[in-house]
């Protein structure tokens, strides 16, 4: 009878689906923009309208977060070698917290 070997079965790259740290950056980037804005239109919102000028640098940087977040989403999900989940996630809580930020600029030049 022959012997097998035992070498360790190595499966093919197609199969192998591992989630990237840039996709759960993107993803967590989305999320973190998201509650900012939502945070910062109800302490507005609270406050009659009026908005400090903390809450206008707390504005910008969720938009400096939800622009690298959509990037790296957007890496993510050309990426064949890895689940979509995350990045699809990523992508669209990315983009509503950034049309949400332009939209607010927009209407606070009016």
């Amino acid at each position: 009878m022959a012997r097998r070997s035992k070498r360790p079965k190595v499966k093919s790259k197609f199969t192998v689906k591992e989630t990237k740290l840039s996709t759960i950056f993107g993803a967590s980037l989305g999320v973190i923009s998201m509650v900012t804005v939502l945070l910062l239109l109800y302490l507005t919102f609270a406050r009659g309208g009026e908005a400090t000028l903390s809450y206008g640098f707390a504005g910008i940087l969720a938009s400096i977060f939800s622009v690298t977040g959509l990037i790296l989403s957007i890496l993510c999900i050309n990426d064949h070698y890895q689940p979509h989940t995350l990045g699809w996630l990523g992508l669209v809580t990315n983009g509503i917290a950034a049309l949400s930020m332009a939209s607010i600029l927009y209407l606070g030049m009016l």
